[in-house]
């Protein structure tokens, strides 16, 4: 029995390409003789065509050569699109804006002022099953010194407890309660997903980006936000990131625009990607910037 399958991928940024995944022969012999759907590797749509080998009593001399030729033709092909394969796939891991689901992790975090002095650095633990159970900063507190934060983070199916201590002696936990994995304190959702209100303050969604947070404003780059991206290591930075408030922005913030009232300046977050991963953004808030460095493993 000869089977050729057939992907067609849907995910490569709008092309549609073809690949022959494997050829196992067995008897020659003849006739397509149905379609049936396979398991989806690498998330495409999967087909495979199946050339029987004959019934008994049926001609077979006749199509033996033909059918070698086929065979041949096909093994041809599968090694040429199976290059073609591996070379589409390596140049597909990252993209120059970013549009892609990193296999690495955030590592460290550091947030440095134009004149060089670190104003906040943070490095993440992660457990076996990718999540983050320990987050190390400082903030800078002036006059070169710092403040330490430590986060400590214990998952149930039930609630998430957060364990902060500073190096100023302070130290609480922070219980956030779960229901089917969300976060339910002082938080409501839609029947998609998305955060609709936290703390009193309202969420707007649009095209899958949460456009309004109350009165702020908030427009989006054509970079799409990788998975669980971070812009620091608070705590409700990663319980955002890690999807435990819902389902998180398609695309990175470019602008927050705040009330009139409250400020005349907007913030702005410009990033630098390298080799598929953002390896830095500068945050922009009025007349004054920091540039925060990313570490990936």
């Amino acid at each position: 029995m000869l089977t050729l399958c057939i992907i067609y991928n849907t995910q490569w940024r709008g092309l549609a390409e073809l690949l022959i995944l494997g050829i196992g022969m067995r008897e020659p012999g003849y006739g397509i003789s149905d379609r049936k759907y396979l398991p989806r590797p690498f998330c495409s749509h999967s087909y495979s065509i199946i050339i029987n080998q004959p019934r008994q009593g049926e001609r077979v001399g006749a199509n033996f050569t033909s059918m070698r030729k086929i065979k041949f033709y096909f093994l041809a092909v599968a090694t040429m699109l199976s290059s073609f394969f591996l070379l589409s796939c390596s140049s597909d891991d990252g993209g120059s804006n970013g549009t892609y689901e990193p296999t690495k992790r955030i590592k460290k975090m550091t947030e440095v002022y134009p004149s060089g002095i670190i104003k906040y650095e943070c490095s993440f633990t992660y457990n076996t099953e990718g999540q983050i159970i320990k987050v190390d900063s400082k903030q800078y507190s002036g006059n070169n010194s710092y403040t330490r934060y430590t986060y400590t983070f214990t998952y149930s199916s039930k609630s998430i407890i957060c364990h902060e201590s500073t190096s100023t002696g302070n130290e609480r936990d922070r219980i956030f309660n779960l229901s089917n994995g969300l976060i339910i304190d002082n938080a409501s959702y839609d029947d998609n997903g998305y955060l609709t209100s936290k703390d009193g303050n309202k969420y707007v969604w649009e095209n899958g980006n949460v456009v309004e947070i109350g009165n702020e404003t908030i427009q989006y780059s054509n970079i799409i936000r990788p998975q669980h991206w971070m812009f620091s290591g608070t705590y409700r930075q990663v319980l955002e990131a890690y999807g435990y408030y819902g389902k998180t922005s398609k695309n990175l913030e470019s602008h927050i625009i705040p009330p009139t009232s409250a400020s005349p300046y907007y913030e702005k977050y410009d990033y630098t990607v390298e080799n598929g991963y953002i390896t830095k953004y500068t945050y922009t808030h009025g007349s004054s910037s920091t540039t925060t460095t990313i570490e990936w493993e």
